[in-house]
């Protein structure tokens, strides 16, 4: 683990502190092999290492048209080459900030950004990504997200998509979960908006932590990147 992997699960313990080990949000993701598309797999937060591997289901079965086609097997691991695409619900309306927090240490902010800017989910109701609201399938080189090396056995860590959903419409950057965590936006950085909260900014306490706790939500999903 190297310093950039240290930041990550500093911020991580900060946000366990905070809300709890287990997140809001529910967070599914479907993968699958370029040439292969029966390769399908599921994997949710909470299931790397399923009770069953050979269990099966349809979750978030209302976000888009996609889920609908198949069932996939319940799995925990990532291959590099694959496709990837990642689907949520959220227990009540809010505003939702994507990141990806790579096996590589680095942290790439998805959405919102200025070609997507309307992050706003309803209770109950299905997000998607890739999708026209939040990261349109066109701006990415392959149409869906790529898994890429290094691989976790590199640094003992997942590949992780952390989703922060604040009850009020304001901005959420890279430096607002750490100040030293590293990273870039996918698109063109969104811009200002919202109120702040707590007053300027503390030492050690970023934008995300002086918000209420009451205020925002989160959802993590871990997922272990293999070989080809």
């Amino acid at each position: 683990m190297n310093k950039r992997h240290g930041v990550i699960r500093t911020l991580l313990k900060s946000i366990h502190s905070v809300k709890g080990p287990v997140g809001g949000l529910k967070l599914h993701a479907r993968h699958w092999k370029p040439e292969a598309p029966s390769t399908r797999g599921v994997i949710a937060a909470g299931t790397l290492d399923p009770p069953d591997s050979n269990q099966t289901s349809e979750p978030c079965p209302s976000a888009g048209d996609t889920l609908s086609e198949g069932k996939g097997k319940w799995d925990g691991k990532l291959q590099v080459g694959e496709y990837i695409e990642f689907f949520g619900a959220s227990p009540r309306s809010g505003h939702i900030h994507l990141f990806n927090l790579g096996t590589s240490g680095t942290c790439t902010k998805l959405a919102p950004s200025q070609e997507h800017p309307d992050n706003f989910v309803a209770p109950g109701s299905d997000f998607k990504l890739p999708s026209a609201q939040h990261l349109a399938r066109e701006v990415l080189p392959e149409g869906y997200f790529h898994v890429t090396e290094p691989v976790s056995a590199e640094h003992g860590e997942p590949e992780r998509l952390l989703v922060i959903l604040t009850i009020d419409d304001i901005d959420l950057q890279i430096e607002d979960l750490h100040d030293k965590l590293e990273g870039r936006d996918l698109l063109t950085r969104s811009v200002s908006r919202g109120p702040s909260f707590g007053g300027p900014a503390k030492k050690g306490k970023t934008k995300l932590f002086r918000m209420p706790s009451e205020r925002w939500e989160y959802g993590l999903l871990e997922m272990e990147v293999i070989g080809k």
